[in-house]
C-alpha cells in the first residue's frame, strides 16, 4: 500500500474505521459495517467513498473476496502469515503448504519490510508455533 498525501475528512474517518476493524478483528470491514460506523446508511455511498480510497491507493481489495469475508473463510490453510505496522494488523495470508507460507513470508518482507515498525509473523495455526518472525526477535 502506498502512502497518501491528502484524503478529505470523510476518507480519514472511513480509513480509520477500517484499520480499527482490521486490528481490532484481523479482517476487513463490511460496507455496512463501515456506514454504520461514519453514520451512513446508503450502501452505495459508502461503496464511491471506498472506490474512491481504493483510486489513491489508500485501502486495497483482495481479490476474489468480500470485504465482509473473514480471510480464513475464502482461503483456509495452516500456515498463518501477519504483517503489523506499529503492532497494527494491516495484511493476513492462509496457506496450506509450508513452503509457500516461507516463501511468501520472504516475499512480504522484501516488499513491505522497509518500512519502520513493520513485522511479518508465520504461525502454524496447528502447533501454535511460530515459525518465523521479522525481524528477529531476542
Amino acid at each position: 500500500m502506498h502512502r497518501v498525501d491528502h484524503l478529505t475528512d470523510t476518507q480519514e474517518r472511513f480509513l480509520r474505521c477500517i484499520r480499527r476493524r482490521a486490528a481490532d478483528h484481523g479482517e476487513a470491514s463490511a460496507v455496512q459495517q463501515i456506514g454504520q460506523a461514519v453514520g451512513m446508511r446508503s450502501r452505495t455511498s459508502v461503496h464511491c467513498r471506498l472506490v474512491e480510497l481504493e483510486t489513491q491507493s489508500a485501502v486495497a481489495r483482495l481479490p476474489g473476496r468480500s470485504r465482509g469475508d473473514p480471510p480464513h473463510k475464502s482461503d483456509p490453510g495452516r500456515y498463518h502469515l501477519l504483517l503489523t505496522v506499529d503492532g497494527r494488523a494491516v495484511q493476513h495470508g492462509w496457506w496450506g503448504r509450508e513452503e509457500t507460507a516461507r516463501d511468501k513470508f520472504r516475499r512480504w518482507i522484501g516488499e513491505r519490510g522497509g518500512r519502520p515498525g513493520t513485522r511479518v509473523i508465520l504461525l502454524d495455526e496447528e502447533t501454535g508455533a511460530v515459525l518465523a518472525d521479522w525481524p528477529d526477535r531476542p
